[in-house]
């Protein structure tokens, strides 16, 4: 109200306005100035005697009035175009960041900003970041006044902050020369990566990163260089990326790339990277991929005769793929194959709930080999697959107890000492399952929860609880999950991580399955374990008790 009565009187309120312009306080002065600087007849004065005034914010303040007036057509500001550019050098980094934000928009902004960003000491980020707002617009321009500035010594802190705040293509080829700098710390360059993704698409963009992706200083930068090079082709990138094939092969690097770039001819590559990483959500995507190949069933029969052939048979099986099973299939019933491949075939199939449903269906109808009726009913019993439960019941029974003989109630099983030596054997041994899913150590598979110190959390009767009624109680994190799929399939096992898109499941063993969540369409979280349950009914009393005094054992060190 007090400003707007003044500003209604006028040249009559100025004497006032200028004694308060003398005051001590900053704040008065300031309110003085924000008054006689809309005053016809004395904005340009007032607005000089602001940019001069001892006091920073005094001078900022008359700064933006400047602009604000400038934008609404109240003054000119070509007749401050003077003692604007003597606060160019203002010792005060908020007037020359307010200078830097009052370019935004203006025409010729290049010089000016050049000598703003020259005055940049690599510490202030807001001052960065009004130096990135000025630019907009201008930013080819900016960044060649600056360079020619600062020639040489452009690789500071301070112009490293510049060449990562400017959205100029022309920085791309900066940027890499920063990435390839031993001298810059290695947790500073996620930031120059990211930059690329801020800038416009621009020759010397594509050459920086196709630098990188052939050249870069460590493989993360290799992988990151390329994963923005998606979508992008060309001769100089087409050799870039046959050599990153070929030094990725066997990581999972090797099937995002295969993925990305349409590799063509490297179906036998991502069989062999398959079974290397294969307890990577990653092998699935190669199985896939690879028979995407016209050549992939030859190159899958060629390995299944070959030293691989146990590792190409898991994979096959964790995919859950329609043609992979289907070839499991066809091994199941060769009689001319070796019994262990043909048992490991069966092992594969129980590695997804696709693959179980399809060994439950063979021992139904009655095609399951007699010879493999064995193995199929240990390894389906590995895994809780609520819908297949009672056809496994009975179709593969099992013994009441190991040799017949029930166990005690678990308080008394509990006061039975044990041979920790021999427990630790039970739980090593494959048979026994443990160690497809819990760690300890180094020894197993992070499915299910670590065991390292489980002997300080849980009682010998919580323990003997735990493995004769595994649903008892769940560990948060580790329920199991089934999915239903729009094509009519389903997956089985414990979240392993979860994103937007995707969902990938963890089953005994190590193994996982990737699922996109627009091909789910139901989601529940089951109230069974993914342990076994009637574990212990193939272990012996002597064995569990052996078991359980191992566990108690392991206390967190």
């Amino acid at each position: 109200m007090a400003w707007q009565a003044l500003h209604a009187q006028g040249e009559v309120a100025v004497g006032e306005l200028s004694k308060l312009w003398q005051n001590p306080l900053p704040r008065m002065r300031a309110r003085a100035l924000g008054v006689l600087a809309q005053i016809p007849g004395h904005q340009i004065s007032a607005l000089t005697a602001g940019f001069h005034d001892a006091d920073a914010d005094v001078r900022t303040w008359a700064l933006r009035l400047t602009s604000t007036l400038a934008r609404s057509g109240l003054i000119d500001a070509a007749a401050l175009k003077e003692p604007i550019e003597k606060l160019l050098h203002d010792p005060s980094p908020a007037v020359r960041r307010q200078i830097a934000i009052s370019l935004h928009g203006q025409k010729d902004v290049a010089h000016f900003w050049s000598i703003l960003a020259q005055q940049h000491d690599g510490k202030d980020r807001w001052y960065l970041e009004a130096l990135g707002i000025g630019s907009m617009g201008h930013e080819d321009a900016c960044f060649e006044a600056w360079l020619a500035a600062v020639g040489e010594h452009w690789n500071t802190p301070a112009g490293r902050d510049i060449l990562w705040r400017l959205r100029s293509g022309k920085t791309a080829a900066y940027l890499a020369k920063i990435l390839e700098d031993p001298a810059v710390a290695s947790s500073e360059k996620a930031r120059f990566l990211r930059a690329f993704d801020f800038l416009p698409t621009s020759p010397e963009k594509l050459s920086a990163l196709i630098e990188l992706a052939g050249n870069g200083p460590s493989a993360e930068v290799i992988r990151e260089a390329l994963l923005r090079l998606k979508g992008s082709s060309g001769p100089e990138l087409a050799s870039v990326i046959q050599a990153a094939l070929t030094k990725s092969r066997g990581t999972s690097q090797f099937v995002q790339l295969a993925r990305d770039f349409g590799a063509a001819g490297q179906a036998a590559a991502l069989l062999d990277t398959a079974v290397a990483i294969a307890n990577d959500p990653a092998a699935n995507d190669a199985i896939q991929l690879l028979y995407q190949d016209a050549e992939a069933d030859k190159i899958i029969d060629a390995a299944l005769t070959g030293t691989q052939a146990a590792g190409v048979v898991a994979v096959l099986g964790s995919s859950g793929t329609t043609r992979g099973l289907a070839r499991l299939g066809t091994l199941l019933s060769n009689t001319q194959a070796a019994l262990e491949l043909r048992q490991q075939a069966v092992r594969a199939f129980s590695r997804s709930q696709t693959g179980a449903t399809a060994l439950v269906k063979l021992a139904k109808d009655g095609h399951l080999p007699a010879e493999l009726a064995a193995a199929a009913a240990s390894t389906l019993r590995l895994v809780q697959y609520p819908t297949l439960a009672s056809d496994i019941d009975a179709l593969f029974p099992a013994p009441a107890a190991l040799g017949g003989k029930a166990l005690p109630a678990i308080p008394e099983l509990a006061k039975i000492s044990g041979d920790v030596a021999q427990g630790r054997v039970v739980f090593e041994r494959p048979e026994s399952s443990c160690i497809t899913c819990h760690r300890i150590g180094k020894l197993g598979v992070d499915v299910a929860p670590p065991l390292d110190a489980i002997g300080a959390k849980l009682t010998k009767e919580q323990l003997l609880d735990s493995i004769i009624n595994p649903n008892a109680s769940l560990s948060m994190g580790f329920e199991t999950t089934q999915l239903a799929l729009k094509d009519g399939g389903t997956g089985f096992g414990i979240v392993r991580s979860e994103t937007a898109d995707e969902l990938i499941l963890a089953l005994p063993g190590g193994t996982t399955q990737k699922f996109r969540k627009a091909d789910v369409t139901k989601r529940e979280k089951l109230t069974t374990s993914l342990m076994p349950n009637g574990l212990s009914q193939v272990l012996s009393q002597a064995e569990l008790v052996n078991l359980v005094e191992y566990l108690s054992s392991l206390k967190a060190k």
